[in-house]
């Protein structure tokens, strides 16, 4: 019987089971995101893709922050997703992005962009799902986060 590495979005972990066993975290239960290996490329290049599109909304924030618009005018930021061919665009008030982004990995994407592998919802706001990276995604998200003081 083989060892498979999964990761838990539960308790946030590592776990190690067996090939045949049900695709629970052992230690808290919770269904695990990944019960094959991770190809830690594919890992590393989503993840540096939606921090490419990150910076890019970093970016129209600053353009937003010296305007004269009301801050009750949604702003259009771009879909932080891991497909570095999306384009598309949401609406969404500057001080929900600045809650967003309070937290290094946490980010924006349209229904339907979630790679599950490398990250789980947190929040449905109907236009829009904020997602938080797991796994290896997140420390890449933590490291190159414009906002923090080791980026």
């Amino acid at each position: 019987m083989g060892i498979v590495s999964s990761f838990c979005p539960g308790c946030q972990r590592t776990v190690y089971v067996g090939a045949s066993d049900t695709l629970t975290c052992p230690v808290c239960a919770s269904p695990l995101v990944a019960a094959k290996a991770e190809d830690p490329e594919r890992v590393s290049r989503i993840a540096k893709n939606e921090t490419l599109f990150r910076e890019m909304n970093e970016r129209i924030e600053e353009t937003v922050k010296g305007s004269e618009a009301p801050a009750s005018d949604p702003t259009d930021y771009v879909c932080e997703c891991g497909d570095k061919e999306c384009t598309e665009t949401l609406k969404i008030l500057p001080a929900d992005y600045e809650a967003i982004r309070k937290h290094p990995a946490q980010f924006m994407v349209l229904s339907g962009h979630v790679v599950p592998e490398a990250e789980r919802v947190l929040d449905d706001r109907g236009a829009y799902l904020i997602v938080e990276k797991v796994g290896p995604g997140r420390v890449i998200a933590s490291e190159t986060d414009p906002r923090s003081e080791s980026a």
